[in-house]
């Protein structure tokens, strides 16, 4: 039997023999079996846990088809190092981004898991996502990724997330983001700073010496 705490798995065999408590206790008669023969479970309490229960969304991917309860939650849990946060202009969602590769956005009051971003580096080693930036309107994320470094735009206007614009950068990571007032510029850390146009496919790029 599985149970899920705290992110970690606990394997409980309710057949095993208790270990005797005081010198001198005699544990239990061990009971021989045959080849293939399998023991006889012991009732216990954890029978009445029924995996129906379980709430959806501490249902995520990678858990094993036996497991009958989750202890503790998984709400804000990004599952790697998080390397950058942002909120949205009106507070509602955090968006973080890590060493997994991987964008979440999260309702920021209860820290449910709205959407996951992959943006092409999920399962990579030291491709980190490293920064983000919501527009002033909240309709659109940018990605700042390395390995390649890259900024994608991403419109969140609709009910799935999707991708309008890529810049890629070559080997350099993309350090900071972050868009002008009017939501008409972005300006990006790589090494040197670039203001390229958040529209279309960023064209129009200028450089600035600083």
């Amino acid at each position: 039997m599985l149970l899920l705490a705290g992110g970690g798995l606990l394997w409980w065999s309710p057949w095993q023999t208790a270990p005797a408590d005081e010198e001198g206790d005699e544990p239990d008669e061990v009971v021989q079996l045959a080849p293939g023969e399998w023991p006889v479970m012991k009732p216990s309490p954890l029978d009445q846990l029924d995996p129906a229960l379980i709430p959806p969304e501490e249902r995520v991917a990678g858990q094993p088809d036996e497991l009958v309860a989750v202890l503790g939650t998984h709400r804000g849990r990004h599952t790697g190092a998080i390397y950058c946060l942002a909120y949205s202009p009106d507070g509602k969602q955090i968006a973080s981004g890590g060493r997994d590769g991987v964008v979440r956005l999260w309702d920021s009051q209860s820290l449910v898991e709205l959407a996951v971003f992959n943006i092409g580096n999920e399962g990579k080693e030291d491709a980190p996502v490293t920064a983000l930036g919501f527009s002033p309107d909240g309709k659109r994320l940018a990605v700042g990724a390395a390995e390649p470094g890259r900024v994608q735009l991403w419109d969140l206007s609709g009910s799935n997330p999707t991708v309008e614009a890529v810049v890629e950068f070559g080997e350099a990571w993309v350090y900071c983001l972050g868009f002008t007032p009017d939501g008409a510029l972005l300006a990006v850390g790589v090494g040197q700073s670039v203001l390229p146009d958040p529209h279309g496919d960023f064209q129009g790029r200028r450089t600035l010496t600083i």
